[in-house]
């Protein structure tokens, strides 16, 4: 229940600890073991080393206000999958800021979309 309480979790309207299991369990990278009280990753799957997004995300600035995640997700899903897109918020007032970060499948998906939107904001 501790988890419910990191802002990353209540942001995504996680409200019950039957919604985090269920998302445990569809996870390709995370076991529940001890009786399903405790997460693990599973590095059989993803060993150490094989998760780096830095090489396929972007920093997108200069985003209007109103354009929102699915809008984003929307736009850059042309040019691959599109796995997490990331619209910080003011502290205070949360409103977005005006930028984003888009991170691709692969670094060539973020590669094509870089070139393919280059100039439009």
């Amino acid at each position: 229940e501790a988890l419910l309480n990191f802002n990353r979790i209540k942001a995504l309207g996680v409200t019950k600890t039957s919604q985090l299991l269920e998302a445990v369990q569809c996870s390709g990278m995370l076991d529940l073991v001890e009786e399903g009280t405790k997460v693990r990753r599973d590095f059989q799957k993803h060993p150490l080393g094989t998760y780096d997004p830095v090489s396929r995300t972007l920093y997108v600035e200069g985003l209007p206000l109103t354009l929102g995640i699915d809008d984003l997700k929307k736009f850059f899903s042309d040019y691959g999958q599109v796995k997490l897109v990331e619209v910080p918020q003011h502290r205070e007032t949360r409103e977005p800021r005006g930028f984003a970060f888009v991170e691709f499948g692969d670094a060539q998906e973020a590669d094509a979309a870089l070139r393919g939107c280059n100039g439009l904001w």
